[in-house]
């Protein structure tokens, strides 16, 4: 969900029933870096761009969450719940590419 703008800007009741959820949202600045990040030239099979989706961040909203959260139990994300419990034990997390990995210093 991206936070401030748009749809859940002008629905506070969806932002508030996704929280309870265990979800997080990024704002509008991370988005368009995100956008910028997809349209930058990068090799084949570098072809997917997975925002929102920060185990520290997750984990902090899922466990301030009022509500049983049931995303977790979805086979096909047990790589996300895996990846929150590693991080916990003090593992390091490889999370994607090194342009991934500097999403966060892309300039505006």
């Amino acid at each position: 969900m991206v936070i401030g703008i748009g749809y859940v800007a002008d629905h506070p009741e969806i932002e508030t029933y996704l929280r309870r959820k265990g979800f997080y949202g990024i704002d509008e600045s991370e988005m368009l870096a995100t956008f910028k990040v997809a349209m930058m030239a990068h090799q084949p099979e570098a072809d997917h761009i997975i925002a929102g989706i920060e185990p520290t961040r997750l984990a902090k909203a899922i466990s301030a969450t009022e509500t049983k959260v049931t995303w977790p139990l979805e086979p096909r994300l047990s790589i996300i719940p895996a990846k929150i419990k590693k991080q916990g034990r003090g593992g390091q997390l490889y999370m994607g590419t090194s342009r991934t990995r500097s999403f966060n210093s892309v300039d505006d």
